[in-house]
């Protein structure tokens, strides 16, 4: 009973923390992981959960960020917010035309999936199967992820 309890709190607080907003402005692209968004209310900064891609001084990382870019250009995105990071940046997926652009991104090789964070199973099949074909970043003999880049 006492798990039964703890999985039924998880399970609300995250309904609590999750908004759904449609139609929203893409204003600029930051880099293959980071965006800002307009809406009524004004502009706020939204990281794509899931995914880490390449930093901008890193291989592929401009190649992640103009991939984004031609994805969204001119473009209305739906977002579903899933929470806040430290940084004051909104955490969500974001989705064109009911496509999951943060799934896509590891589906084109443009993003490792963020295995510290990642709470959807499907994004390292997919990254796994991106890897396997050489797709984007895994042409690389040894791409280096995100994560340990920042380190150095």
């Amino acid at each position: 009973m006492k798990y039964l309890n703890i999985l039924l709190l998880t399970l609300q607080s995250s309904l609590v923390f999750s908004e759904f907003k449609f139609q929203q402005t893409v204003v600029k692209v930051v880099d293959g992981d980071t965006i800002h968004l307009q809406n009524k209310r004004g502009n706020y900064k939204l990281r794509l959960t899931e995914i880490d891609a390449p930093e901008i001084n890193q291989p592929y990382g401009l190649d992640s960020k103009e991939y984004l870019i031609k994805l969204l250009k001119d473009e209305k995105v739906d977002v579903n917010i899933l929470g806040e990071d430290r940084y004051g940046r909104y955490l969500g997926r974001l989705y064109l035309n009911g496509q999951d652009i943060n799934k896509l991104m590891i589906i084109d090789g443009m993003a490792w999936c963020y295995l510290k964070y990642s709470k959807d199973p499907s994004f390292l099949v997919e990254q796994n199967k991106a890897k396997n074909n050489k797709t984007g970043l895994w042409e690389q003999k040894k791409p280096l992820e995100p994560w340990i880049w920042r380190k150095k």
